[in-house]
């Protein structure tokens, strides 16, 4: 391995020249057992870091000031941008699930945004004077936004859905001209629109099953399903008096937490940790649920739980899900954590 003080000014003078190839190369050199790093610019002002499967790409602006050159530099021959884009990375992924429809999006058969995740890791990834990439709640609370105004955007029928978004991707990304972006980057940038239309498709609701209601006793020795099962099909009144009654949701135990907790001591492999990740994720959504039940008054149920209970809940689940994809198992090199599909423990 090259010595860090030679290996940076190397690196400094690549950066200098614009041979960002070159910065590739030695890199596959100096960290071979790390993801490939590409070396892109573009017309913003902040070095930024974006994470594709097994690419770290890292944003410089076309008109890098000396801190931002040697910071660079340092971060490359030092090899901490790889472990500063695994944060990245990770954080990219806490804030895009918590804000999607997991679950609904799980039960309807629908693609995991990959490209929306991808995106987001850019516009948090921001590298600081010292080379660093410390994300704050500040830049965790603007990925969200983010994904909010793109839902935004896609209710709206009197636009270019596609002009919209890139002029808020550039917003957010801090870059005056899109079409100078990186090619990869606007490519995934072109695919947020039917990632949303996707995630917009379902709300909440949709991720509620027949499995999540606990039926209650009639007095008669039948369930409140049975008894609408039972029910005469050609008999409008008796329709209307079963639709109103209103289901009550299964409760939330507190021992989910727990299992949470010991299962996450038990992550192997990026398998086990996306398991686990989509789990957590699918409580989340119904702990938020719930909690939209009780905000709204919805009539349709009965939710079992107090309010407080509930917040408490998805704080310890929002804290668990941070720490399990903050977990590196050995075999984290395999691309995607989490897929929309996966399937969840059972009996939980």
């Amino acid at each position: 391995m090259l010595m860090n003080g030679f290996g940076r000014d190397m690196v400094k003078t690549f950066l200098e020249d614009g041979k960002y190839a070159a910065i590739t190369e030695y890199a596959k050199i100096c960290h071979p057992d790390e993801n490939e790093l590409i070396v892109e610019s573009y017309d913003g002002t902040e070095v930024r870091v974006y994470v594709d499967e097994d690419q770290v790409h890292l944003m410089c602006p076309l008109q890098m000031s000396t801190i931002q050159t040697e910071s660079v530099a340092d971060a490359v021959a030092k090899g901490t941008i790889f472990d500063d884009a695994e944060a990245v990375d990770n954080h990219a992924q806490f804030v895009t699930m918590n804000s999607i429809p997991v679950r609904a999006m799980s039960k309807n058969g629908l693609d995991e945004p990959k490209h929306l995740r991808i995106v987001v890791s850019g516009i948090i990834g921001r590298m600081a004077d010292d080379g660093t990439i410390e994300i704050s709640v500040t830049d965790m609370m603007n990925g969200k936004q983010f994904i909010d105004q793109l839902k935004e955007c896609n209710m709206k029928d009197d636009c270019d859905h596609s002009d919209e978004i890139n002029k808020l991707t550039d917003h957010y990304l801090g870059a005056k001209d899109h079409y100078a972006l990186p090619k990869k980057l606007k490519s995934d940038i072109g695919k947020l629109d039917g990632e949303v239309k996707s995630i917009t498709s379902v709300d909440d609701e949709d991720g509620i099953g027949d499995e999540d209601y606990e039926y209650m006793d009639m007095g008669d020795g039948d369930t409140e399903h049975e008894e609408f099962e039972h029910r005469d099909e050609d008999s409008p009144y008796e329709e209307a008096f079963f639709s109103k009654k209103p289901k009550k949701l299964k409760p939330i135990p507190r021992d989910v937490v727990a299992y949470i907790t010991v299962e996450m001591n038990a992550i192997k492999d990026s398998n086990s940790q996306a398991m686990l990740a989509g789990y957590t994720c699918s409580k989340l959504d119904l702990v938020d649920f719930y909690i939209n039940v009780i905000d709204v008054q919805d009539e349709r149920y009965i939710v079992p739980h107090t309010r407080q209970y509930l917040v408490q809940m998805q704080s310890d689940l929002n804290r668990l899900l941070q720490q399990i994809l903050n977990i590196r198992p050995r075999n984290f090199g395999n691309p995607r954590l989490w897929k929309a599909g996966v399937t969840l423990p059972e009996g939980r």
